[in-house]
């Protein structure tokens, strides 16, 4: 359900709540005390998920009932080249935040997106990538330089 909850009081802004557990069972913890300046806003159904950030081809994708968070990546074209694959995460309709639970031994913690949802794969910073390339062109010049050492010792 993609309830916004707001909060004006202290600046806390959007919040995100789980109102169907709420409404389910009232000692939820997200089962909160309204204050003055707190609004609720119900917006229209949206029954897409939209994929952004370093996918193939960012898109907005039909929900699924069920799918997980790989399910939306993979329809979207899969990860893009230089894609943090281990930081994608899930802005639910009501504004809370999944990300990918990494565990040992048992499969990962997939968030599994809500119509109306929105999924980011965020990509990896510039200087990591130029790093890494300038690390290889170091590497290669080191290596040569060894290499000539080597073979004017021989001689």
């Amino acid at each position: 359900m993609g309830v916004e909850f707001h909060r004006s009081f202290n600046r806390a802004g959007r919040i995100g709540i789980d109102l169907p557990k709420v409404l389910e069972d009232p000692d939820f913890r997200d089962n909160l005390v309204l204050l003055s300046g707190d609004s609720i806003f119900i917006p229209e159904y949206n029954p897409v998920v939209e994929v952004r950030g370093a996918v193939n081809a960012p898109v907005a994708i039909t929900w699924v009932p069920g799918r997980d968070i790989e399910y939306y990546i993979g329809a979207a074209g899969g990860y893009a080249r230089d894609a943090e694959r281990g930081r994608a995460y899930v802005v639910q309709p009501s504004g809370k935040v999944e990300s990918v639970g990494r565990r040992a031994l048992v499969p990962d913690k997939l968030p599994k997106p809500q119509a109306g949802a929105r999924l980011y794969v965020p990509a990896k910073p510039k200087n990591l990538q130029d790093n890494t390339t300038a690390l290889f062109g170091i590497a290669a010049q080191v290596l040569a330089s060894i290499m000539t050492v080597i073979i004017v010792a021989i001689r």
